[in-house]
């Protein structure tokens, strides 16, 4: 692997005579430090896939240097066109429908393919002088922490990784930005797919969390501070108004521990029921330590059908309190936004609920607009990977 800094005056040359042999570059970008091949060399693609050690039929976008480049790539609808004008160059990937000039293995099982124009300079030089697109994934190896340095990216890699890497773009440490927003553009509903930077975040916690039980930890400690269940610690501190709804974002993969955080978070807020994941029911609710009971929803079958269970104990909470639940919510399955109204998911907005969303990339834009109307706090617990039982927990909110 050879290094060089972005501000070599040979690294442009360098890195197309890399890119039209076949190899892979890494490189800066406004969110993080991305990796690269030339996205029409089929050859090229599968030393990538062994590098990211993902499987093909998982979609990778690809980076262009302006609008005029992406269309000979992709479709663009009238959708796509407005995201364009507003908000490239900057952090969003576009899905539009792929013409099929890139490599198969880049776009989705459905011919879709994401476009990413960075809001970096020396990026957009390097597209605009190589005159092709290059993929644009992250350089970490799948399912790891995000890399804002070279050494953050070689401490994800085994050494087998690193031998891929034939040239290593260095602009120093990078700001510590979110992933690009990720909005699909052919559906009949535009639907956001990953939020990054669309929602403005402000961290407020980053810690390693080492086993299933510290997580759980972490998310007790979370809620007893975003709920009435302690008095609160000073004003600037990040805990829930009795007159907000609080939305919980989960931004991390398959099983790396946004469950836990939940049963966590249970536990702070006194409830004592076995929480358990809602990939299968859709919405599971909870009561905050159960002053009152009311009815119970969950959700179930292939388009969301809605079914209640009437709490025996419903019938006494008459001249109690109104109660407050906890919501956990699973968006995985959603097929766009509409299927939300369906779930009657706008229920739960009200003061002193607390909703936590798993996969809630594509639920973001549905709570953004209740915000409009609603008096809605928000939080993302972004969770990643660092080794077998190691995670990077980061709590930001809202701003």
């Amino acid at each position: 692997m050879r290094r060089l800094a972005v501000d070599d005056k040979k690294i442009i040359s360098e890195a197309i005579t890399a890119l039209n042999s076949g190899g892979l570059i890494v490189f800066p970008t406004e969110t993080c430090y991305g990796v690269g091949v030339a996205a029409t060399n089929s050859e090229a693609v599968k030393k990538l896939l062994s590098y990211k050690h993902r499987p093909e039929g998982k979609a990778i976008s690809i980076a262009v240097a302006d609008k005029k480049m992406a269309e000979d790539y992709v479709e663009l609808n009238s959708q796509a066109q407005d995201l364009y004008q507003k908000f490239l160059p900057g952090p969003f990937t576009i899905i539009s429908r792929s013409k099929g000039k890139v490599a198969k293995a880049l776009e989705s099982e459905v011919g879709t393919l994401g476009i990413r124009i960075p809001d970096y300079p020396f990026m957009l030089k390097l597209l605009k002088e190589f005159g092709k697109p290059i993929t644009a994934t992250s350089a970490n190896s799948a399912g790891k922490k995000t890399p804002y340095s070279y050494q953050d990216v070689l401490d994800t890699l085994s050494e087998k990784q690193k031998g891929l890497i034939d040239l290593f773009l260095d602009a120093g440490e990078l700001p510590h930005h979110p992933s690009s927003t990720v909005i699909d553009t052919t559906r009949s509903d535009m639907q956001i797919l990953r939020a990054g930077s669309y929602l403005p975040l402000e961290l407020v916690l980053e810690k390693e969390v080492n086993s299933e039980a510290e997580m759980k930890e972490e998310g007790y400690a979370f809620a007893k501070r975003i709920s009435n269940c302690e008095s609160r610690i000073s004003a600037t501190s990040y805990e829930l108004l009795a007159t907000s709804c609080t939305i919980v974002l989960f931004d991390a993969e398959l099983g790396a521990g946004k469950t836990q955080f939940t049963k966590g978070m249970a536990k702070g807020l006194g409830i004592t029921e076995l929480v358990k994941s809602p990939t299968y029911s859709l919405i599971e609710e909870y009561e905050i330590k159960s002053p009152v009971s009311g009815d119970r929803l969950s959700v179930s079958g292939k388009n969301g059908e809605i079914t209640k269970r009437i709490s025996s104990r419903a019938s006494k909470t008459e001249h109690r309190k109104p109660a407050s639940f906890l919501v956990h919510f699973d968006a995985w399955r959603l097929e766009n936004l509409a299927e939300l109204g369906k779930l009657g998911l706008e229920n739960y907005i009200k003061p002193g609920n607390i909703i936590a969303v798993e996969w809630s990339g594509g639920a973001l834009q549905y709570f953004l607009e209740l915000q409009k109307k609603s008096a809605i706090e928000f939080f993302e617990i972004k969770i990643d990977y660092l080794s077998a039982g190691k995670r990077l927990l980061r709590i930001s909110k809202g701003s």
